[in-house]
């Protein structure tokens, strides 16, 4: 009912706004054909809607502390409120406490919510958190500690995947030489696999190669 009104009161107002830029045109150049108007106010119309049309909400990724999280979060965060001018240091304060749990929350704990606060607290968290060698070894320590699948499971056999392939990827992104990593992340994930799987995986195997990931993939 809402988008219908709104509707009828767009029309209403475009038709209003020819007529008048008709009336107008016609008085100071005759020579405008209604044509001409008609297309000028469709192209001027078009683009203001399209200037204004209504994006999906983005949601603030959340951090609690944990290293392996923290870029994600940083360029989330930064992207969509430190650097947005139309944001004052208030409301990003409030918007990076909103943000921060647990552990991280404790670091700007003690800070007033106030405009001159906001820089201080922003940089407490980035001094504390955008540290490039505990992230990389918060990535590995994580792909070491992946779960052991406790039975034959396609559903956690892909989790088991998707979670390695998050932290490679991240190690990547990092700098890290993964690529060469192979026969380490194979050792890594074959190792948490329940004694079936394994099976068909040793079967799966042709040759006395040492497999790549990708083998381990298309298994």
């Amino acid at each position: 009912m809402t988008d219908d009104i709104e509707r009828i009161q767009f029309e209403e107002l475009y038709f209003e706004l020819t007529a008048r830029a008709q009336r107008r045109l016609a008085a100071i150049r005759p020579s405008v054909s209604v044509g001409n108007v008609d297309t000028s106010l469709n192209q001027l119309v078009a683009q203001n809607v399209k200037t204004n049309i209504k994006l999906p909400t983005i949601n603030l990724l959340t951090f609690n502390g944990r290293y392996e999280a923290w870029l994600s979060f940083y360029d989330n965060f930064k992207s969509i409120v430190h650097d947005n001018v139309n944001l004052t240091p208030v409301q990003k304060l409030q918007y990076l406490r909103s943000s921060l749990t647990d552990e991280a929350a404790q670091v700007i704990q003690a800070l007033e919510t106030s405009s001159q606060n906001y820089d201080v607290a922003w940089a407490l968290v980035v001094e504390r958190y955008d540290n490039r060698g505990i992230i990389i070894q918060s990535h590995i320590r994580a792909l070491f500690d992946l779960p052991r699948l406790s039975k034959e499971s396609p559903t956690q056999l892909r989790s088991l995947v998707d979670a390695a392939l998050k932290h490679t990827r991240a190690l990547h992104a990092l700098g890290q030489p993964i690529n060469s990593w192979d026969a380490i992340l194979l050792y890594l994930i074959t190792s948490k696999l329940d004694r079936n799987t394994y099976k068909e995986w040793e079967r799966f195997l042709d040759g006395t190669d040492m497999p790549s990931i990708d083998i381990f993939g298309n298994f």
